[in-house]
Order: structure tokens, then sequence, then C-alpha cells
């Protein structure tokens, strides 16, 4: 694989190798020759095959980026405890162990249940500039209007970690962070903990050169339908009547309120995400809770989407 000065990575299991592909197939859609680096967090040595993943994708195992230092530890302390908070402790050490390899000058961490309907350039243009780029989750700043979402503002992060750019000046900020998760990774609302996540509050204030995405079309959620509204001009789906949607965050809330009706302007973008997923080999919200299930009986958005993707 060649190196190619800014790259994308993500962390999944096994079982979410449909949306690794899904995810890099969008990205490639907008820059034919982008790379997605893979942490598979429960891979065994040797079960991952370089030679199995298409041209621009590569997938690493924990023995490559745990083999000493914070990485060993993390390891030590969460892979046979919790695989879910081993993978959300390992972003940090994943985005370190990128840089320090020369895979790529600036990578950026996305989630892989987020997907791509704009062109996202403007975002490797800003880690020109800066070293570190944060997106918020644009809660609710009105308690009167939505109390949940403001508070949870301060429970759980004011910026998303499914999205978190760097640079190779980052790193000394991806090493604290990285024994922050070291530290405690848990959802703790009393402590203000929500495992990796609430973490990169502090970065702003303790490192230099970071930048708070402004750009309202990123990681549009069901937890910012207030801040973020979804308006429709002249065909076309613009968020607060300016921004294009950039990236939607396919969470199991999001996909929840799109098929309650919560949300209807992104129902065809929900359509073109599980129409990739089964282009790649995944089942219609495979590894969604019981919630979001659709009911028996009960017509629906959902419904409609299964009856096209299965034809």
């Amino acid at each position: 694989m060649g190196m190619h000065p800014k790259i994308f990575c993500t962390i999944a299991t096994l079982d979410y190798l449909p949306h690794v592909r899904a995810l890099h197939e969008c990205l490639q859609r907008w820059d034919a020759g982008m790379q997605l680096h893979v942490f598979i967090a429960d891979a065994a040595p040797g079960r991952v095959q370089v030679s199995a993943c298409p041209p621009g994708m590569r997938m690493y195992c924990a023995d490559e980026l745990c083999a000493n230092g914070t990485g060993r530890a993390i390891f030590e302390k969460y892979h046979a405890a919790c695989m879910d908070t081993f993978r959300w402790a390992m972003k940090p050490v994943f985005l370190q162990y990128l840089l320090e390899h020369g895979h790529g000058d600036a990578v950026i961490y996305v989630d892989n249940d987020i997907h791509f309907f704009s062109d996202y350039g403007f975002l490797l243009d800003e880690l020109d500039a800066c070293d570190i780029i944060l997106t918020p989750h644009w809660r609710s700043s009105d308690p009167q209007a939505d109390s949940t979402n403001f508070f949870t503002l301060y429970t759980s992060g004011l910026y998303n970690g499914g999205f978190v750019g760097v640079t190779k000046n980052a790193l000394p900020a991806l090493a604290w962070w990285a024994s922050a998760c070291l530290y405690v990774c848990e959802k703790n609302a009393a402590r203000g903990q929500y495992v990796d996540q609430t973490h990169l509050n502090l970065l702003p204030v303790y490192f230099d050169r970071v930048k708070i995405i402004k750009h309202r079309g990123c990681n549009v959620a069901n937890w910012n339908r207030l801040e973020c509204r979804r308006e429709q001009r002249d065909g076309t789906v613009l968020i607060n009547g300016i921004y294009p949607v950039v990236f939607i965050h396919f969470t199991h809330s999001t996909i929840r309120g799109i098929e309650r009706g919560d949300d209807p302007l992104l129902a065809p973008f929900l359509q073109a995400y599980c129409a990739n997923l089964k282009r790649h080999g995944a089942l219609p919200y495979a590894g969604t809770e019981p919630a979001a299930v659709h009911t028996p009986g009960k017509s629906g958005l959902l419904t409609r989407i299964r009856s096209f993707l299965h034809g």
C-alpha cells in the first residue's frame, strides 16, 4: 500500500467488517486514492489476511499494536474484561501507531457506523493549519427545549469520539489521551466519565492548535436535531438552511429516531446507507439493540427499508 499524506482509520470487531467495507467504499467515492486502516480488536494473530483486503485498505491485529507500552497495558487491563472498553481505549494508541510508523502525515479516526454523503476534503485541509480537529455533539444548549441532551453535554462529552483528526504534531496529546484511557475508561455520569470521549473535553485547554469544526453538516445524528435543523431547499437537505450533510453518525439511536419519524428528512440517507451495507454482506441493522428492531405488525420506515433491501 503506497503512502498517502492523509488517511482515515477505524476500529471494529470481526462481525462489523461489512460496516468497515461500506465506510471504505463511501470514502473512496470522494477520493479514489483514500486509504482506510482498520484495527480488528478481536482478531487473533494471523486471523486477518492482508491479501483479503481491497485496494486502499489495511487491517491490523492486537499483536501489532499492543506489543509494548501503553497499548500493552490497555490490552492487559481491558481486552479480556470488556471488548467494548478495549476498542474505545485503543483509539489514541492506533492513531499514534499509524503516525509513528509513517502511514500518513495526518490521520482521521471515524467510527465505522459513520457514512459520508458529501466531499470531506475540507476536513483534511483543516489539518494543514492545525494539529487536532474535533466535532461537537451539538446537543441542545437550551435546557427548556431539551433538558435531556442539555444535561448530557456535561456527562458524555462536548465532542464526539467518533471523529478525531490528528497530525504528527499531536503525538503528545495522543500519548496523554491514551494514558487517560488507561487510567479510566468507563460510563460513570457521577464522575463525569463517558469512556474515551469525555477526555476530549480537555484537549483544547491543555494542547495548542486544536480546531473545533463548526460545520453543522458533520456528525449529524439524532441528538443534535434542535441545534442542527434539517431543512429541504430545492430538493436538497441542508442543516440550518446552510450546510450540506457531510456525514451522518448512524448510531442505534439515530436509526431509531429516523424510524419513528422524528427525522424524516434523513430517511433517504438511511436508505442509501442500508443499501451500501447490503452490498457488503450486512443484514439490515446487524448488531443493533433489540429496541431498534421493528415491532411486528407496526408499519414504519424500517419495514419499508427492509423490504427495499430484500427486494
